[in-house]
């Protein structure tokens, strides 16, 4: 049981930095958007270029959201794996 409290552990801290990755990237993505958008809108970039940096953003967007449950499904083994209510392991794991 311990093992499986320990690898469950694991994939919460794995999940929370994918979270954390992903939502830097994001950010990046978004300001590139805003910057592509402008050049569009005095012509200096094609549409698809817009299209194309907005794809990436709801991508990123998408896998953020996730890794989010993925954190969240591994917070709520190590709550049944140690009989607790899953609000009392939060503080426990911050």
């Amino acid at each position: 049981m311990v093992s499986e409290v320990v690898r469950s552990y694991i994939d919460y801290r794995e999940a929370q930095s994918q979270v954390r990755i992903a939502q830097k990237n994001m950010d990046a993505q978004i300001k590139t958007l805003d910057l592509i958008k402008n050049l569009f809108e005095i012509g200096e970039a094609p549409k698809l270029d817009v299209e194309r940096a907005n794809n990436l953003v709801e991508t990123t967007r998408a896998a953020k959201v996730e890794f989010e449950r993925q954190a969240e499904t591994a917070r709520l083994q190590i709550a049944v794996l140690v009989g607790r209510f899953p609000e009392d392991v939060l503080p426990a794991l911050m």
